[in-house]
């Protein structure tokens, strides 16, 4: 997605599902990213594609671009 969007070279960094337990639309992986970055939902915007990321986005407090 992050290629066809063509935004992956604006990226620092790329966070995935192996960070927590939890599934989507639980926040965890959002948290552990945050926490991980030492980053807050002010400074952070989701590409998500799908309404369960969308959802994942809104509980974790961030902006999302779907």
């Amino acid at each position: 997605m992050l290629k066809v969007a063509q935004v992956d070279d604006l990226l620092e960094q790329v966070m995935t599902s192996t960070l927590v337990q939890a599934s989507k639309p639980a926040p965890d992986i959002v948290e552990a990213a945050f926490s991980k970055e030492q980053l807050n939902s002010e400074k952070v915007v989701m590409l998500r594609d799908s309404h369960y990321e969308i959802e994942l986005a809104r509980k974790a407090g961030v902006d999302v671009i779907a």
